[in-house]
C-alpha cells in the first residue's frame, strides 16, 4: 500500500514539475522564436480600411453631446477589494459632467487640448475607468508602463508609432496600446473613452517598434466568433455563448464574449476579468444573494475568487479583458503531458508487484526511458535546425530585391528566400483561391499559431505574366476573409456587395516577391479540389491542379511565388505578409524547447522510478 502511494506520489510530483517547465519555456524563450504562422488571435486590423464603416449598438454609447462641454471635477469612489462583490459602473458615472478635469497637456504641440478622468476600479494590477480629451495633438515618447485597452465611446483620433505608422480609431473601436508603446497622439475630435490598465511584468514584443492595435466593432459579429454551444452548467434556459481572442501576449487577454438568454453559475473565477458591456441586458448576482442589472455602456469588473451567477434576458455582447491567471493556475487538465503521465503511471501500478518490478514492467521502463529520451533528441534536433533555417531566411531576405534571375534555377532550390522585383500584369481571368485557411505571418500584429477556428480565409492566387520574357508565374496575393467569399447563410439570401470585392490592379505592376513552394499531401485522405466554383478553390497548393486553373501547360511547372507588403504602403486586400515574417514556422522553435524538456523530463523520472521498484 504504502508503495503504491509512493508510486503516485512521485508521479503526481513528475507531472506537475513537467508541466511547469514548460509554461516556463513558453513565456520566457525570446518572443521572436515565438512568432508563429497563421492567426485567430488577433482582429482584422488592416480590414476595417477596405471595407466600409461598421455599424454598431448605439445603445452602448453616450447620447450626442457638444465637445466643447467641460467636465466638472468629481470624487473617485474608493474600489471594493472584497473578492466576494463585483464592481459596477453604469454609464452615468462616466457621465461629462462626472470627469474630475486635469488640465491643458504641458506638451501639445498642436492645439489646446485639456483631459478630464475618472477611475472606478484599482486593485493596483487592473484599474478600469473614463476619460475624456479636446482636440489637439502631443508627442508620447515614454514607453508605456502598462498595457492599456480602451473603448471608444465617442469622437475620432490617430496614434502614430515610432516609425510613423499611423493608426486611425473612432467610435466602436477598441484600442490596444501594449506595454512598450510609445508614439503620438492626435485628437481630431474630442474622445471619450472607457479604458482598461493593466500593470504586469516586462513582455519581449515581437514587432519592433511595438504597434498600436485597433479592433473595429465588426469583428464582434458571429462570423468571427468562435460559437462554444450550449453552457453545460446551464440552471435555466440555453444559453448559447461564442468569443474571441484579440489579444493574446504575456499576461493580458482581450476578447468578444456573446450569450444568449439563460442562467448559469460562476463558481471561484481563476483570473480577474474586467469588462464593458456593449449590448443586452443581464443581472448579476453576488453569492450572498445581492444583485445588479447591467446593461449596455456599463462597467463591470469580476475579482479573482469570485462566486456568482449571471440571468441574461437579452443577449449580452462585452469587451473583456482578464489578468492571466498565475502560473501554477495556468496548467491546463487537458495538456497532453498529463494524458501521458496518467496512463504512465495506470501502466506502473499494473506492472509491478510487491517484489519488485514484474519482467513485462522492465522492459516496458527500459523502452520508456530510452524512448522519451529519443525524443527529447530528435526535438532538440529539431529546435537548432529551425534556428538555423531562420537565420538562413533572415540572410537572404536583408538582400535587396534582385532583378536579374533565372526562373528555373530559382524552382530548382528548396530553401530559397530572396527577393525578386517582378514586373507585369496580371490575368485575373484565370483567377484561384486556396483554402480556408489563416491569414499570412505577421499581416495582423502578434498572430499566433496553428490551424485557427476564427478568422479563415483564402489566398487569392493569380497568374502573372512577366512583362520581359513573357513568362508567367503564379503569385500568391495575398489573403481575404472568408465572409468575402462565401456568403453567411446566418443572413439573408440577397448578394453580398463585398464578395470577391478586392483589388485588381489592371495595369502594368511592380511587385516584390519571394519563391514559394507547391504542398504534398501528408494524408491519402485529402479533400477534392472544387473547379467549378467561381472562381476555382483548392485545397491545398496543389502544382498540377494550379497550373490547370491558372490556364497554363501542365509542363513544365510555373514559379509560384509569394507577394510581400511594401512598408511604404498602405495595407490592403488581399493581406501580404510583411518581409520579416515571410517563411515563418508553425511550430515554432520554443515550442520544440518546451517538447524536448518534456520528454527529458519523462524519461529522467522513467530513470527514477525504474530504479526505485528495483531496488523494492
Amino acid at each position: 500500500m504504502m508503495t503504491s502511494i509512493r508510486i503516485t506520489t512521485s508521479f503526481t510530483f513528475a507531472a506537475l514539475l513537467l508541466m511547469t517547465c514548460h509554461k516556463v519555456v513558453e513565456a520566457f524563450v525570446p518572443q521572436k522564436y515565438q512568432q508563429s504562422t497563421l492567426s485567430h488571435k488577433m482582429a482584422l486590423n488592416d480590414y476595417l480600411s477596405s471595407l466600409s464603416s461598421p455599424s454598431f449598438s448605439t445603445s452602448a454609447v453616450l447620447a450626442p453631446h457638444p465637445s466643447s462641454v467641460a467636465p466638472t471635477p468629481s470624487v473617485t469612489p474608493d474600489s471594493p477589494t472584497d473578492t466576494s462583490y463585483f464592481s459596477h459602473a453604469p454609464l452615468s458615472v462616466f457621465a461629462l459632467d462626472q470627469l474630475k478635469t486635469k488640465g491643458p497637456r504641458a506638451n501639445a504641440d498642436v492645439g489646446q487640448p485639456w483631459d478630464a478622468s475618472r477611475s472606478f476600479y484599482d486593485d493596483d494590477i487592473m484599474a478600469s475607468g473614463s476619460w475624456w480629451c479636446a482636440q489637439g495633438g502631443w508627442p508620447s515618447p515614454k514607453q508605456r508602463t502598462t498595457t492599456e485597452i480602451f473603448y471608444v465611446l465617442h469622437g475620432h483620433g490617430c496614434l502614430t508609432d515610432l516609425d510613423g505608422t499611423r493608426h486611425y480609431f473612432g467610435p466602436g473601436d477598441t484600442v490596444i496600446l501594449p506595454k512598450g508603446w510609445s508614439g503620438r497622439w492626435d485628437v481630431l475630435e474630442a474622445i471619450h473613452k472607457v479604458w482598461f490598465v493593466h500593470e504586469h511584468p516586462h513582455i519581449e514584443e515581437s514587432s519592433q517598434p511595438i504597434r498600436v492595435r485597433i479592433v473595429p466593432y465588426h469583428m464582434a459579429s458571429p462570423q468571427y466568433l468562435v460559437h462554444k454551444g450550449v453552457r453545460p452548467d446551464a440552471t435555466h434556459g440555453a444559453p448559447r455563448t461564442s468569443s474571441s481572442v484579440l489579444y493574446d501576449v504575456g499576461p493580458t487577454e482581450v476578447g468578444f464574449w456573446t450569450c444568449t438568454p439563460g442562467s448559469f453559475p460562476c463558481q471561484h473565477r481563476s483570473t480577474t476579468e474586467c469588462f464593458h458591456v456593449l449590448e443586452g441586458l443581464f443581472f448579476l448576482t453576488n453569492e450572498d444573494g445581492t444583485a445588479q442589472r447591467c446593461r449596455a455602456g456599463d462597467t463591470v469588473v469580476l475579482p479573482k475568487g469570485w462566486s456568482g451567477h449571471w440571468d441574461v434576458i437579452e443577449t449580452v455582447k462585452k469587451l473583456w479583458v482578464v489578468k492571466r491567471a498565475s502560473l501554477a493556475a495556468s496548467i491546463d487538465a487537458n495538456d497532453d503531458q498529463l494524458l501521458f503521465v496518467i496512463i504512465l503511471l495506470t501502466v506502473t501500478i499494473l506492472m509491478s508487484s510487491s517484489k519488485g518490478l514484474s519482467k513485462a514492467g522492465q522492459v516496458f521502463f527500459g523502452g520508456l526511458c530510452v524512448g522519451t529520451f529519443g525524443l527529447g533528441t530528435w526535438q532538440t534536433q529539431r529546435y537548432f535546425e529551425k534556428i538555423r533555417l531562420m537565420e538562413e531566411r533572415q540572410n537572404d531576405l536583408q538582400k535587396a530585391p534582385t532583378t536579374t534571375f533565372n526562373l528555373q534555377e530559382i524552382q530548382q532550390q528548396t530553401n530559397n528566400f530572396c527577393q525578386l522585383q517582378l514586373q507585369g500584369r496580371y490575368d485575373h481571368r484565370h483567377e484561384f483561391l486556396v483554402g480556408p485557411r489563416g491569414p499570412p505571418p505577421g499581416a495582423l500584429p502578434d498572430t499566433a499559431g496553428g490551424i485557427s477556428s476564427a478568422p479563415q480565409g483564402y489566398f487569392v492566387m493569380t497568374p502573372f505574366i512577366l512583362k520581359k520574357s513573357g513568362e508567367t508565374v503564379i503569385v500568391n496575393r495575398g489573403w481575404v476573409p472568408r465572409a468575402m467569399v462565401v456568403p453567411d447563410r446566418r443572413q439573408s439570401n440577397a448578394p453580398r456587395n463585398d464578395l470577391l470585392q478586392w483589388d485588381r490592379p489592371d495595369t502594368v505592376t511592380d511587385l516584390v516577391v519571394v519563391p514559394a513552394r507547391a504542398e504534398t499531401p501528408k494524408s491519402l485522405l485529402v479533400a477534392q479540389h472544387d473547379f467549378q466554383a467561381q472562381p476555382p478553390r483548392l485545397f491545398w497548393y496543389d502544382q498540377v491542379a494550379m497550373q490547370a486553373a491558372a490556364g497554363l501547360p501542365l509542363q513544365p511547372p510555373s514559379l509560384m511565388v509569394t507577394a510581400i507588403q511594401p512598408k511604404d504602403q498602405p495595407s490592403s486586400l488581399p493581406l501580404r505578409p510583411p518581409v520579416e515574417h515571410v517563411g515563418d514556422f508553425k511550430v515554432t522553435p520554443a515550442i520544440h524547447v518546451g517538447y524536448a524538456a518534456t520528454w527529458y523530463g519523462l524519461s529522467l523520472a522513467g530513470v527514477y522510478m525504474t530504479r526505485m521498484l528495483l531496488r523494492r
